[in-house]
């Protein structure tokens, strides 16, 4: 994976961190060690390349070896700038769990199953388990809908697809990490309901009363109609 040294920098020099890092940090490295970023990103030998790198220099009134320059780094700098990315939680973890979308999530469920097992098998090409959606069919799925728009995107449905694959992981219900089961779609549409309609556009409405418009008037008629026209293959 690919990390911006820009985002990088600027996070870390609101910190005081600056990086003294000249053009041959990212560059010195070639192909023979697993090839590189270029010159506007880095690949995870380069990111951890630099990180020493960047530990050594900022942090040289530490004293010691590498050792407690690189954990004051990681430390101080590096994990409060990034500790939303790791986490596994975020504040609409509690909401999805509440009674009452959960009683509206069950209510549904009969209708949301078909209809994800109509589009899990829409990559015809893929001789896996025709229960489990994979990114592109899930992607086709939410664009043959016209469920992507400017709130909704599809680097959003990835960083949603890739955190429900990385929490049921965690959890030891994944056997597929690369694709969705039943219940993690379901799971996945609620936060992407909760994306395309956020909180500032419910008009002070709780969760619930959305989510079950969302399923009732967009979602299942939509995917219904597409259903009865044929339109769940990929070309």
């Amino acid at each position: 994976r690919r990390s911006s040294v820009a985002e990088f920098s600027a996070d870390a020099a609101e910190d005081g961190v600056v990086a003294m890092l000249g053009e041959g940090a990212l560059e010195e490295e070639d192909d023979d060690v697993g090839g590189d970023g270029g010159t506007n990103g880095m690949v995870l030998h380069e990111f951890v390349s630099a990180l020493i790198r960047l530990a050594w220099t900022t942090y040289s009134n530490q004293g010691g070896g590498i050792g407690p320059r690189l954990t004051s780094l990681i430390e101080k700098a590096l994990l409060p700038r990034c500790a939303h990315m790791v986490s596994m939680e975020d504040s609409f973890d509690e909401t999805w769990v509440s009674r009452r979308v959960q009683a509206v999530t069950r209510y549904y469920i009969p209708a949301i199953v078909k209809i994800f097992a109509h589009f899990a098998a829409a990559d015809k090409s893929i001789t896996g388990d025709a229960g489990q959606m994979s990114l592109p069919e899930l992607v086709y799925m939410f664009k043959a809908g016209s469920m992507l728009d400017d709130q909704l995107t599809p680097l959003q449905m990835t960083s949603i697809f890739t955190r429900i694959n990385a929490m049921s992981f965690e959890k030891g219900g994944d056997e597929d990490a690369q694709e969705l089961d039943e219940t993690e779609f379901v799971e996945l549409l609620g936060r992407a309901c909760n994306i395309k309609i956020p909180e500032s556009n419910r008009h002070g409405e709780p969760f619930e009363h959305t989510w079950q418009s969302f399923l009732q008037l967009i979602f299942i008629p939509t995917y219904n109609k597409l259903i009865k026209q044929g339109k769940t293959t990929m070309k």
